[in-house]
């Protein structure tokens, strides 16, 4: 049907451009749903991408923020579109737009008797700060996006209870709605910022003579044609149409000659519009590379050009922005993390070696002795529910909520002990997993026992992120991790003279 559609479109217009329809999101593998990220693979896989010049989906954000980057198929929210993104990518097609063609947040008011929205749920305030949000992260992060078009103007009128009307920017009283209010409020960048922009934006102006159309901008063939370009970055492009022919396009960035492309005998920084293949190719060619972050003019000016070079050309496609490298900030935040965490470690466990084991082991076994066997089996099969139970709690997502926390605050919390800023049932499992640690240490024997009793429920694994661990397997592996923590305290020990 791709195929066949996009052929007979084609026919009739062979500057049509056909975008896919839109994947709806979903995690399940079938049989009656598919996978939006398996359904696009599976397209190019059997050879569907020459069928398409741009893919659209449905980025809804769900319950989740747009900053929410979990990037993962078990997961639906705002930065799904990156995994459709990277498949795109990874088949060759990087260089067609991804169109988020319906997206939004629901919000439904809390006097709604009408259906139960699917999208998810979120407050008129969440709604308005999450709309904004995802549009300025689109326009920074995602230059390959195509559009955005949120998901309803005004529901079919019709049916009053349809939950479809959380999305509406016209409510049912034909009055915008709160969300549309914020939109049109919404402050305009003075420049264009990261991202393709087409030659019609509002941030380029042009003098001479100038066609345009969805292709691009036709230069005039009386040397006349002349654009300014105002963005805001460090890095800037043209994104032009070569072919076999001879031109240039003259580039000034304020004022001074252009930093990233040749010049020629007068020092003039310029761009050879001739193609190395001698056939039409779009490219993306730098102009300005590493300039101090501010807002910045580009000037073009199309010489050298003579009227049969110009028929339908159509050579400048577009400007390109960048501020450089986006994931610098939190590349940045990740190293502070990880050198966080690492200097906690290190200094656990130089702080635990100083520390008289001895009288400590003496303690405990003051404690866990009078309990006697029985007891001690029955605190150990406790402590192994509560385990059981705060892992479930922490990891059943999919995502553990600790993960998602900002990495530098996660490597504070750590270092200083914040657990009053971890959630309570990671705390719990902290806690049990070191408690059954402690008792499976003063007797390895209940670590066995209690691994024979999980057996039976080796088919209901607990998760722990992306993997599912048997209860049994967890149990073997913290009395594996006792044994040998009391085999290197035994062999220390007749060292030092003291004994646990």
């Amino acid at each position: 049907l791709l195929q066949t559609a996009y052929e007979a479109i084609h026919s009739a217009d062979t500057q049509a451009t056909v975008i896919s329809a839109a994947f709806a999101p979903t995690t399940e593998v079938g049989p009656r749903n598919i996978s939006d990220v398996r359904y696009l693979e599976d397209i190019y896989r059997l050879g569907g991408g020459v069928y398409m010049d741009a893919v659209a989906a449905k980025p809804y954000g769900f319950n989740s923020a747009p900053n929410d980057r979990t990037v993962d198929e078990a997961v639906l929210n705002f930065s799904r579109i990156i995994l459709l993104r990277e498949i795109m990518e990874a088949y060759g097609d990087g260089k067609k737009a991804l169109w988020a063609s319906a997206w939004g947040w629901n919000s439904l008011p809390d006097t709604w008797e009408g259906d139960a929205s699917i999208w998810g749920e979120v407050t008129t305030e969440e709604q308005i700060a999450y709309t904004l949000a995802a549009l300025a992260r689109a326009e920074r992060e995602w230059p390959w996006l195509g559009g955005m078009i949120l998901t309803e103007w005004q529901p079919n009128r019709i049916d009053p209870t349809s939950a479809e009307w959380g999305f509406a920017l016209i409510d049912q009283q034909g009055e915008p709605t709160p969300l549309y209010t914020a939109l049109a409020q919404r402050e305009q960048p003075q420049a264009a910022t990261d991202g393709l922009w087409h030659p019609m934006t509002p941030y380029a102006q042009y003098w001479g003579v100038w066609k345009f159309s969805p292709l691009g901008a036709d230069i005039g063939w009386v040397n006349d044609s002349q654009a300014t370009f105002k963005y805001a970055g460090r890095d800037v492009a043209l994104v032009v149409r070569e072919d076999n022919y001879v031109a240039h396009l003259y580039v000034t960035v304020d004022g001074r000659q252009a930093n990233a492309t040749p010049r020629d005998i007068d020092g003039r920084s310029y761009i050879l519009l001739t193609s190395d293949s001698l056939r039409p190719e779009v490219n993306v060619v730098a102009v300005a590379q590493n300039l101090r972050y501010g807002v910045h003019e580009l000037q073009l000016v199309a010489n050298d050009l003579t009227p049969a070079e110009l028929q339908d050309r159509w050579a400048l496609v577009g400007f390109a922005v960048s501020s450089g490298n986006m994931a610098s900030p939190y590349l940045q935040q990740v190293i502070v993390a990880t050198f966080t965490v690492i200097s906690a470690v290190v200094a656990t466990i130089v702080s635990g070696w100083r520390l008289p084991w001895g009288r400590v082991g003496q303690q405990l076994n003051r404690i866990w002795r009078p309990l006697g066997q029985t007891g001690q089996l029955i605190l150990s099969g406790l402590v192994s529910f509560v385990l059981m139970i705060g892992m479930w709690l922490t990891w059943h997502a999919g995502t553990p909520d600790i993960l998602r926390k900002e990495p530098v605050q996660l490597g504070l919390a750590i270092i200083t002990g914040g657990l009053i800023y971890l959630e309570l049932h990671t705390v719990i499992t902290l806690v049990a997993l070191v408690g059954l640690f402690i008792i499976v240490y003063n007797r390895l024997e209940l670590g066995l026992m209690l691994a024979v009793f999980f057996a039976p429920f080796f088919l209901f694994p607990v998760e722990l992120y992306r993997f599912a661990f048997p209860m049994m397997e967890l149990v073997i592996l913290v009395t594996s991790a006792a044994w040998g923590l009391r085999w290197l305290v035994e062999r220390a020990s007749k060292k030092r003279g003291f004994v646990l």
